[in-house]
């Protein structure tokens, strides 16, 4: 492989490395996995990544291209003299559809470059205009490097012609409608190029709104994210310009689209990018010594990492025996979760799929009851009450103030940092194990305070029902909302409210009677929901969900009906029908025994 492209990658030697684990990110139709190569023993820089794909590769021509896909990318250039700057393109790749057995590796060639010719037609307004720039941020610009302190970058950008980082062309308002190549040469295992590229309508999808298509090869601008030079146009067969495997030429690094309308710069040379076989080149997964298992017991360990090596175990910082890692909260918290991602969460993964968990994480599974014996949300530990506050008046000011006691705040900060997580990773340095603890309790003290908390009510949680599941993230549907929904008066058997001759309520608006006169009398139930999702960390894709209800009276309403459908004469209905008895509980001075609402319009 080394020799396809005289070793600019710098490849020689990143067989002795071990790629492990570092993301796991759903995409649009697909998975992406990425895997880092890391130096000294794996706790050191990065020094080359392993793109997986798995899912829609691409689309031609409305057909979508699925399978496997995996890039090769060193960083060595990047690292080592001569130092290369900017976006460093993958130096490998393999594809494997789904209508296929095997692929095969392909590493990148020398390039080939060519001269073509590039005209464009019509005037489009450019995406400077469509984002509402102006001329003055132009004119703005050309005062800037003038300016002593940018004098000399200014010079050093322009001997190498890279003016156009620091100014718009004199025609930066407008590109062209279409773009026409021609004299293109035919590469073998490339498409043609040459054509008519068509720009495109849609101006709020596309990389800058630059995106020029003919039939299935794409003119677009690839983005300089780390500003160490101009933005690149190039031709691909991807509208993605993050997927670099898939382009097919690049143009040189100043041109840029409203070139194409000026006769000087019709002539333009570009690099083919080439890829040639690799059949010797092979991916093979080492043997892991990591075993992991998941009790079938009524504990609350989720499962068990066991046979990590020494060099791992130090790339947590550990002490000696046995302690709870940290993943939530301080400097070195995402640098752990990075670690256990790395380590643990493939392997989880794998067994998951083959055995599945303590606990049924498919959709249809059922929600498990928790011990209704246990006080939830009455655990100070678990979810830390606020800290309390008082108002005053200040008559310095003129003003209430608020107050509170010193150093609530800073106490409340550490009880929540002491507090237990529905996840904790527990590491034993001496077994060379690793432990998840899920403890559903926990979950659901933090559902109930959510449902009772702050209500004033005495043992209002004792009216509560808990119940848990461990969920796939990515297999989760939309919640069943119908149990907590007020239904509509559709069904309501009519109630007739005499009204004085010869007015009468249309049969929906007794639908409407019925139903609010059961609201009053406490007979329309309701059912209120809490629930506490936690993610388990490392992006496994598992949450531990709690659910928290309790049956409940509706205690009032309101009649939301469209203008004109007769809110006020079924307010007036209301009160004819209640009137006796609201007379009858009147007391004085000045109280009704009426609702709120039917006293404000006797009012």
């Amino acid at each position: 492989m080394a020799g396809l492209r005289n070793d600019e990658a710098r490849v020689r030697g990143l067989e002795k490395f071990v790629f492990q684990l570092h993301r796991l990110k759903r995409e649009r139709k697909r998975m992406a996995i990425v895997y880092y190569a890391k130096d000294n023993n794996g706790v050191g820089e990065n020094i080359a990544e392993l793109k997986l794909l798995v899912g829609e590769l691409k689309r031609t021509a409305g057909h979508a291209i699925k399978g496997v896909s995996l890039e090769l990318k060193s960083f060595l250039p990047a690292l080592t003299e001569p130092l290369v700057y900017g976006l460093l393109d993958p130096c490998a790749k393999l594809i494997v559809p789904t209508d296929a057995e095997e692929g095969i590796w392909m590493g990148l060639a020398p390039e080939i470059e060519a001269s073509v010719t590039v005209i464009g037609e019509g005037e489009i307004d450019s995406f400077r205009v469509d984002v509402g720039l102006t001329d003055i941020v132009a004119s703005d610009l050309i005062h800037e490097k003038d300016k002593r302190q940018h004098k000399k970058d200014f010079a050093s950008a322009d001997s190498r012609n890279e003016t156009r980082r620091w100014l718009y062309p004199d025609n930066w308002k407008v590109w062209p409608k279409t773009i026409t190549i021609k004299d293109a040469p035919q590469v073998q295992g490339r498409p043609n190029i040459n054509g008519t590229y068509v720009r495109s309508r849609c101006r709020q999808t596309t990389t800058q709104s630059a995106l020029w298509i003919r039939d299935d090869i794409y003119l677009l601008m690839r983005p300089n994210v780390s500003r160490t030079g101009p933005d690149i146009a190039i031709i691909s067969t991807s509208i993605n310009h993050e997927d670099t495997s898939s382009v097919v030429a690049v143009f040189e690094r100043n041109w840029i689209p409203s070139d194409s309308l000026i006769s000087k710069h019709h002539r333009q040379t570009i690099s083919f990018k080439l890829w040639k076989e690799i059949p010797k080149m092979r991916c093979r997964i080492p043997h892991t010594k990591l075993v992991v298992t998941s009790p079938r017991d009524e504990s609350d360990l989720l499962l068990s990492v066991h046979g990590l090596r020494d060099t791992e175990l130090r790339r947590f910082v550990l002490e000696e025996g046995r302690q709870k890692l940290n993943l939530t909260h301080g400097p070195k918290a995402q640098q752990t979760v990075r670690v256990f991602k790395s380590l643990c969460v493939a392997p989880t993964l794998k067994y998951t799929a083959q055995n599945g968990l303590k606990f049924d994480t498919r959709v249809q599974a059922d929600w498990l009851n928790l011990s209704s014996n246990i006080p939830f949300g009455t655990c100070d530990n678990t979810v830390p009450p606020r800290p309390t506050e008082s108002w005053y008046w200040d008559s310095e000011r003129d003003s209430w103030q608020r107050s509170s006691e010193p150093g609530a705040s800073r106490n409340y900060y550490l009880q929540l940092q002491q507090a237990p997580q529905p996840f904790e990773v527990w590491i034993d340095k001496d077994e060379n194990s690793l432990e998840v603890i899920a403890p559903p309790t926990t979950a659901g003290h933090h559902a109930v305070s959510q449902l009772v908390g702050g209500r004033g009510g005495i043992n209002m949680h004792e009216q509560v029902s808990v119940k848990f599941r461990l969920s796939n993230i990515a297999l989760q549907s939309d919640p069943i909302t119908a149990p907590f929904q007020v239904h509509n008066c559709h069904s309501c058997t009519p109630t007739n409210i005499l009204l004085k001759a010869p007015h009468k309520l249309y049969d929906r608006q007794q639908k409407v009677v019925t139903k609010m006169l059961d609201i009053e009398n406490g007979n329309t139930p309701f059912e209120e929901l809490e629930m506490a999702e936690f993610e388990m960390p490392g992006q496994t894709g598992l949450s531990l969900i709690a659910k928290a209800t309790r049956p409940r009276k509706i205690c009032g309403g309101v009649i939301a009906d469209a203008i004109g459908a007769g809110k006020t004469v079924i307010s007036i209905a209301l009160i004819l029908k209640g009137l006796a008895d609201a007379r009858s509980k009147q007391k004085v001075p000045n109280q009704s025994g009426a609702t709120l609402g039917t006293y404000r319009i006797l009012k």
